[in-house]
C-alpha cells in the first residue's frame, strides 16, 4: 500500500541523518527501493558485465544492453506487507543500470527501458500474497528495451522481519501532532502519549510489528527542558519532542508539534465571568443598544488576552437583553433607560453550540456623551475579506466597506449617526463627522488590499478543493494576487499567514497556472504557480508591479477553477484561457481581441 511506502521512505530519511551503519543495513536501504550492491565481498550480489572500459568506446545495440542485463543478477530487499506495486516502483532504469559497467551504463537510453511486470522464476504472477511474509523468493523481470520486447533478467527478493531498530527509525521519522486546549497542565499532555497513540500513525508491516508494551515515555521536552504548564499558556504552536524507550532502544526522541488552541467551553466560561459595561445618553433606545452588543463587543471588553484571541465573533449570538424587577427578570424596556444612572442587565446569548448562556451587562445611562474622535476609534482597525483575512477586501463596493464601518460603530447607518464617506479610491475611504453628528468628531482615512484573484491548489484525484479549513495541505487556498494602496500588484501567502514563518508547495502540477502581467511602461511580470516551489516563491518572484491604466494579465492554468475572480458576491473559477485588462480602480475587463 502507498501508506506502507511512506513509512519506508520515513524509514530512509532517518538513516541518512543518523548516518549509522547496521548488520541488517541492505534490509533498510532496498525496503526503500534503493537497490543493495555487493562487490563481492560475501554480500551474493555481482556485476554481470565485466567493467573494464578501452580507452575508445564502441557504439552498442540494444541486443548489447538486453545481453548486459541478463548477465547482471538483481536483488532487491525489502520488508513484509510490501506490495508488488511498491516492489515494480522500485524496479526502475536505476535499479537497473547501477549493476550495470560504466560503459554499458554510460550509453543505456533510460526512455527505451519499459518494466512489463514481476513473476516467479517459473512465470507465474507474483501477487501481493507472496510479499506478506519474511523469506526469499527467485523472481523474474520481464522487461522491453527498445524494439527488444519480453525479456526476462533474474531478480533474488529477500523480504525481511521487521526489527526493534527498523520500528524506533520510523518513529523518530514522524511529526507526531496533538491539539491542546490553551493552559492545560503539562501532565495531561504527557498522558496523551501512550503507545495507541504512536501506534497510530505506523502503517504497513510496521504499524502491525509495533509491541505496544515495548514502548515507555520518558519526557516532553521543549528546547531541552521538561514540558512545563507554563509552555501551555499562549495560543498557538509549539515544537517539542517525545523522548522515549523502545524494548531495549533507550534515548530516543521524535517530534511533537503541539497545536494550542482556545475551546468554546473556554470562552463561554469567560463571557459568563465578565461584567460588561456600555455608555449612553438617557432615554436611549434598547434596539440601539441591542445592536451594539455584537461578537466584536464582546470580545472587545473579555479581560483574558489570550483566551479572546480564539473567540470567533461570527458564533456569539444575541438572543435578548433582560431587565430584573422585582426578582423576576423581564425583557428590558425602553422606559427602563429614562433616568440617569447605571442600570442593570443580563445579556442572554449562544456562543457555537453553547445554548441560553447569560451574562452581566450594566448600561451606565448619561446626560451627556462627549463625542469620540474618529481617528482614536478606528485607531487599530482593519478591514476583512470572507476569509477573515486582515487588511483585505473581496470588492470595494460602497456597501461592503459601509456595512465594516457599521460594526464597528455599531450603527444602523451612517447617515443616522451624522458620518459621510467621501473620496474613494481603488484602496482607500475617507470617513467624515458632519454637522448633525453628536457622538462623534474629526475624520479618518481607512485603507485596505483589493483583492484581484484567488489562487487555489488541488486535490490529488482532480476533484474541487475544499474551504480554507486546511491550509497545510495542498489541496487549500494557496494565495491572493491583490493591488495595494500605493497601486502596485502584489502576491499574499495565505499558508504563511496561517503559519508564519512557513511555506508549503504550491502544486503537485509541473505547471499548475501561470500569470503574465504587462503594464503600459512595457514592464512584465511572468508567475508561476509549479511543482517543488514553495508558496513564499510567489510573492518574491512577483515582488511589486506597477499599476497603470490597461495592464493586462494572460492567465493559463492546468486546472482553471483554481484560479478565482470575484463576481456576483462570490469567487468564481475561470472556465479556459484568458487575458483580463486591470483598470486604475482594480476592476477586471476581459480583453477584447
Amino acid at each position: 500500500m502507498a501508506e506502507n511506502l511512506i513509512d519506508q521512505e520515513l524509514l530512509l530519511q532517518e538513516k541518512k541523518k543518523q548516518k549509522k551503519l547496521y548488520k541488517n543495513w541492505k534490509l533498510y536501504a532496498s525496503a526503500l527501493g534503493i537497490v543493495v550492491i555487493g562487490t563481492g565481498t560475501g554480500l551474493g550480489i555481482y556485476y554481470g558485465v565485466n567493467g573494464n572500459n578501452s580507452s575508445t568506446t564502441p557504439a552498442l545495440t540494444e541486443q548489447d544492453f538486453v545481453n548486459a542485463i541478463k548477465n547482471a543478477k538483481y536483488q532487491a530487499e525489502i520488508i513484509q506487507e510490501t506490495t508488488v506495486e511498491e516492489l515494480a516502483a522500485m524496479i526502475n532504469v536505476d535499479f537497473i543500470k547501477d549493476q550495470l559497467s560504466e560503459n554499458i551504463k554510460n550509453q543505456f537510453n533510460d526512455q527505451l527501458f519499459k518494466l512489463n511486470q514481476i513473476t516467479h522464476a517459473n512465470g507465474s504472477k507474483l501477487t501481493n500474497d507472496d510479499l506478506l511474509n519474511a523469506k526469499t523468493i527467485d523472481a523474474l523481470i520481464d522487461y522491453n528495451y527498445g524494439v527488444i520486447e519480453n525479456q526476462t533478467t533474474n531478480l533474488k527478493i529477500e523480504i525481511a522481519e521487521i526489527n526493534d531498530q527498523q520500528i524506533v527509525d520510523v518513529i523518530n521519522a514522524k511529526n507526531y501532532k496533538l491539539d491542546i486546549v490553551i493552559k492545560s497542565s503539562a501532565q495531561s499532555v504527557e498522558d496523551l502519549i501512550t503507545p495507541e497513540f504512536i501506534k497510530e500513525q505506523l502503517t504497513g508491516a510496521i504499524g502491525a510489528a509495533f509491541n505496544d508494551n515495548s514502548f515507555k515515555l520518558a519526557e516532553i521536552s521543549v528546547n531541552s527542558e521538561k514540558l512545563a504548564d507554563k509552555n501551555l499558556e499562549t495560543k498557538g504552536k509549539i515544537n517539542a519532542e517525545i523522548n522515549y524507550q523502545y524494548a531495549e532502544i533507550t534515548e530516543q526522541r521524535t517530534n511533537l508539534i503541539i497545536n494550542i488552541f482556545v475551546s468554546d467551553e473556554q470562552i463561554v466560561e469567560i463571557i459568563n465571568e465578565t461584567n460588561f459595561s456600555v455608555e449612553y445618553k438617557s432615554s436611549v433606545k434598547v434596539e440601539t443598544i441591542k445592536n451594539k452588543i455584537t461578537g466584536d463587543f464582546i470580545k472587545s471588553q473579555l479581560k483574558d488576552e489570550q483566551i479572546s484571541t480564539g473567540f470567533k465573533t461570527n458564533s456569539f449570538e444575541l438572543i435578548n437583553i433582560t431587565f430584573e424587577d422585582e426578582d423576576e427578570d423581564r425583557d428590558l424596556e425602553d422606559g427602563d433607560l429614562e433616568a440617569i444612572g447605571p442600570v442593570v442587565t443580563k445579556i442572554h446569548y449562544n456562543y457555537g453550540t453553547f445554548k441560553n448562556q447569560n451574562t452581566s451587562l450594566t448600561i451606565n445611562l448619561v446626560s451627556t456623551v462627549e463625542p469620540r474622535d474618529l481617528s482614536e476609534l478606528f485607531a487599530d482597525f482593519k478591514f476583512k475579506d470572507s476569509k477573515n483575512i486582515n487588511n483585505f477586501l473581496d470588492s470595494n463596493d460602497q456597501t461592503v466597506i459601509e456595512t465594516q464601518i457599521l460594526v464597528v460603530l455599531q450603527e444602523s447607518s451612517l447617515t443616522d449617526a451624522g458620518l459621510v464617506v467621501e473620496q474613494q479610491t481603488s484602496n482607500s475611504i475617507i470617513l467624515k463627522a458632519t454637522d448633525k453628528a453628536e457622538d462623534y468628531q474629526g475624520q479618518v482615512t481607512l485603507t485596505w488590499n483589493l483583492k484581484l484573484f484567488e489562487v487555489w491548489g488541488i486535490d490529488t484525484d482532480g476533484g474541487l478543493p475544499p474551504l480554507i479549513s486546511d491550509p497545510g495541505n495542498k489541496v487549500e487556498l494557496k494565495g491572493y494576487f491583490y493591488l495595494n494602496n500605493q497601486q502596485q500588484i502584489q502576491y499574499f501567502d495565505i499558508y504563511d499567514y496561517f503559519n508564519e514563518g512557513e511555506s508549503n508547495e504550491v502544486s503537485r502540477y509541473e505547471q499548475l497556472h501561470t500569470f503574465k502581467f504587462v503594464n503600459e511602461k512595457d514592464e512584465e511580470a511572468i508567475v508561476e504557480f509549479s511543482e517543488f516551489k514553495k508558496t513564499s516563491d510567489i510573492a518574491a518572484q512577483l515582488g511589486s508591479f506597477d499599476l497603470t491604466s490597461k495592464t493586462t494579465v494572460e492567465i493559463t492554468s492546468t486546472v482553471y477553477r483554481n484560479v478565482k475572480i470575484y463576481l456576483s458576491n462570490d469567487w468564481i473559477g475561470l472556465d479556459d484561457e484568458i487575458t483580463f485588462e486591470i483598470d486604475l480602480s482594480g476592476t477586471l475587463n476581459i480583453k477584447q481581441e
